[in-house]
């Protein structure tokens, strides 16, 4: 041994020397310094995925209302003789084709008024001080039912009496 180390070796009347000389390698730019690869693209992927989170569209429920101009539940003369009115007044009542009902009649009264109808449109209509949760209610067991709603706001009342008047 030439270094008066010893030890176990294989060879140990070889002497020991390094073949290939150490070289130092300046550290690699991309682990040792910012921009880290894996710190950009983790950061774009979580923007990402909170964006497909917050503006994904939102999964429907409720009733559904459609805006459209008050001229379409106008016709000058219907093809059906008789129409299906729904009009909630105060006390949780109920007038279905002007015969007066309970809420929890409400859904047997609407389906055999409309088992008669070819074109399944319901036209609902609402006292001023009635609770808006028991026109939701009339609304939805008619959606719940098949049917359309078409509801008659008192602007649209309005319009059509003075419509009326002229």
């Amino acid at each position: 041994m030439a270094s008066g180390a010893s030890g176990l070796r294989l060879f140990p009347e070889m002497e020991l020397r390094n073949l290939v000389p150490w070289k130092r390698h300046r550290p690699i730019p991309i682990v040792h310094e910012l921009p880290h690869w894996g710190l950009i693209w983790g950061a774009l992927l979580y923007l990402l995925l909170l964006f497909s989170l917050f503006l994904a569209p939102l999964p429907s429920t409720g009733v559904r209302v459609a805006l459209r101009d008050s001229i379409l539940a106008r016709a000058e003369k219907s093809p059906w003789t008789q129409s299906v009115d729904v009009y909630v007044t105060g006390a949780d009542g109920f007038l279905v084709n002007g015969e007066k009902t309970t809420r929890s009649a409400l859904r047997e009264e609407l389906s055999r008024a409309l088992e008669h109808q070819a074109v399944w449109v319901v036209y609902v209509e609402a006292d001023a001080n009635v609770k808006f949760g028991d026109v939701v209610y009339a609304m939805g067991t008619i959606e719940d039912l098949g049917a359309t709603v078409v509801w008659i706001t008192p602007g649209v009342r309005a319009e059509w009496e003075k419509e009326r008047r002229k």
